[in-house]
């Protein structure tokens, strides 16, 4: 039931999103989140009892459900569609819960304050809440699909659009050495149309990492999708949200498709000996 109500969210975000958002932004805000608790929850059992632990970040279902209203400006706010975000800040790790640990404890959740934080400066908390389904609208125009031809027989990988962090004129498809190594007798043809948005190669041939599993190609776009970032370290089992382009028997055309999932090649790495790394480029058809 939470992940068909995230799909529906997905496509039309509730208002109570953007009070959530507005919520976390004060949450990691000592001051300013003290003097919101202090104002919003005086009236709430056992408020004295509890008030040092609410004020420090952490809070219970109803606190929150309450938080998020004012947040809102006092128009209402459905239970339901706040519950099943809090799943996902539980699950991405926002939020820590001590109930299984502590079932009668007087603040179940806590804020993860420096996680919020980093991911506000990211502008990614949207990503988050909203779940794979929103994630493939947001980034649909910046992961093309990857033709190439091998063997006479045609091919389709994942790519994605990053950009240069201090030249945001400058674009590049990011996409596993493996789906364009001519080594391999793999020739590269072009790039699909995502969405609108067309890639044409300023190179004539791939750029490939020495070591790693990457490949990159420059590129002219002819809109400005959101580039995606590569951000903090892998960690084994994290949570992530897959954009790609698997095979489906009864379709001849790529299709984007984006599922949530968690690292494994991570572990594979650490096994070898070798430093971790980690991206995950989803249903190359090859």
């Amino acid at each position: 039931m939470i992940l068909r109500l995230l799909d529906t969210i997905a496509s039309n975000p509730p208002r109570e999103l953007k009070a959530l958002i507005r919520l976390m932004h004060i949450a990691i805000q000592d001051e300013e989140y003290r003097q919101l608790v202090n104002k919003e929850l005086v009236n709430f059992p056992d408020f004295e009892k509890r008030k040092t632990l609410l004020e420090r970040g952490y809070f219970s279902g109803p606190d929150l459900v309450q938080l998020v209203l004012a947040c809102d400006d006092g128009r209402g706010t459905n239970v339901q569609v706040v519950t099943s975000m809090l799943h996902q800040l539980n699950d991405w790790m926002l939020v820590s819960d001590a109930g299984l640990l502590v079932p009668n404890a007087y603040a179940r959740y806590n804020w993860n304050k420096p996680r919020i934080a980093q991911l506000i400066a990211l502008k990614i908390l949207d990503n988050i809440l909203l779940g794979p389904a929103y994630v493939a609208q947001k980034y649909g125009q910046s992961v093309p699909a990857v033709f190439v031809r091998k063997r006479g027989d045609e091919y389709t990988g994942t790519g994605f659009l990053a950009t240069n962090r201090t030249d945001a004129t400058k674009h590049v498809i990011v996409t596993a050495k493996h789906n364009v190594d001519p080594g391999e007798g793999i020739t590269f043809t072009s790039f699909g149309s995502s969405q609108g948005a067309c890639y044409r190669p300023l190179a004539s041939e791939w750029f490939l990492h020495p070591k790693l599993d990457l490949a990159v190609m420059p590129v002219e776009c002819s809109e400005a999708p959101t580039p995606i970032y590569p951000v903090g370290v892998a960690r084994v089992l994290a949570r992530t949200i897959t954009l790609g382009y698997p095979l489906i028997a009864t379709t001849d055309a790529p299709y984007l498709l984006a599922h949530g999932g968690g690292t494994q090649r991570h572990c594979q790495e650490l096994q070898r000996g070798r430093k971790p790394y980690h991206f995950q480029f989803g249903g190359a058809r090859q």
